[in-house]
């Protein structure tokens, strides 16, 4: 079953006026920063008025492939900038404002670029492979990452495919995905819209702590033999069931339920919020639609040993400081 939701109606004038508005925001605040103060002080420095007297040099000579310090070559720095300025400088006329003017330019694209390498969407293809992976509509199934911050680096044993992609699981039972299709994702502590039961915020399920501790053990290639696991078809499938039902999205109360809830006691539901080093991978379509979301693992430095390498540092530090600061 798939849930829907009638789609709010927009009044087309009022997603127009906020267009322009943020629009106009957004240059005004580009301006400020980059180009509102380029002459508010002179050059600063022996470096900024060397460069701007080889550029005025350049607009004044007419030669532009030899940099000139006081009528001599300076061949110390390559010339783009130079050329920049020279250029600003023909066109506004000579000032702090004109020889600034081509760095502020290059700034704001680089701005710009950052900008739009972030605004593109993470995104990952997911297969169902019944033959060797999947159980009727359940996992486990194959994530393969195409860009973004994921990969399957800390998985290890069967979960980690020589592909480049791992194993997962779904944490939604009333969700769904295309298998072969390729999604967006974004990785937070649990899941998002959708789901049968279990919230424990307004759309959002966290991963419990019984969920989180059989996948990460899944995910390392160690969890055969608990609660009867195995890594073979039939053991995708309990895990799925587990997980589900974990999650309270249906599946079965097994074995593995059992081993997970005694191994986390009273505080097995709580929501995990990443502390065994998984998290939920949270899908939509090319439309931004919901899709089925998935579990994701990534190791989490012990914090033991952290603190016990802080320690050793320390004790290095205080070595260091009686061998060169100590009495003599």
């Amino acid at each position: 079953m798939t849930e829907t939701t009638a789609p709010i109606a927009k009044d087309p004038r009022t997603s127009t006026a906020a267009r322009i508005g943020w629009t106009i925001l957004i240059l005004a605040t580009l301006y400020v920063c980059y180009f509102s103060h380029l002459g508010a002080i002179g050059f600063v420095g022996p470096d900024e008025p060397r460069y701007a007297w080889i550029a005025r040099d350049m607009a004044e000579t007419g030669d532009w492939v030899t940099p000139r310090l006081y009528g001599k070559p300076w061949f110390e720095k390559p010339p783009l900038f130079y050329w920049g300025a020279a250029i600003s400088f023909k066109l506004f006329g000579v000032s702090e404002a004109s020889a600034r003017l081509p760095s502020a330019i290059v700034a704001l694209l680089a701005t710009l670029a950052a900008m739009a390498a972030s605004a593109q969407a993470d995104t990952l293809t997911l297969v169902q492979d019944t033959s060797n992976y999947s159980v009727g509509v359940g996992g486990a199934f194959i994530a393969t990452p195409n860009s973004g911050p994921i990969s399957n680096a800390d998985y290890s044993g069967p979960a980690k495919l020589a592909s480049g992609g791992f194993l997962t699981y779904c944490i939604e039972d009333n969700e769904f995905f295309y298998s072969g299709g390729t999604y967006n994702y974004a990785l937070s502590n649990g899941a998002v819209n959708g789901g049968l039961n279990g919230q424990t915020a307004p759309n959002y399920d966290g991963v419990s702590n019984a969920t989180a501790y059989l996948y990460s053990q899944f995910a390392q290639g160690i969890l055969a033999g608990f609660g009867g696991f195995n890594y073979n078809l039939t053991g995708y499938g309990d895990l799925q069931q587990a997980i589900w039902f974990l999650e309270g999205e249906g599946g079965t109360n097994n074995a593995l339920v059992a081993a997970a809830v005694a191994h986390e006691g009273a505080n097995w539901n709580s929501d995990n919020n990443g502390a065994y080093g998984v998290l939920a991978l949270n899908l939509t379509d090319t439309n931004g639609g919901p899709a089925q979301d998935q579990l994701y693992y990534h190791n989490v430095p012990d914090q033991g040993m952290t603190v016990a390498l802080l320690g050793l540092s320390l004790l290095g530090l205080a070595g260091f400081r009686r061998k060169f600061f100590g009495a003599k």
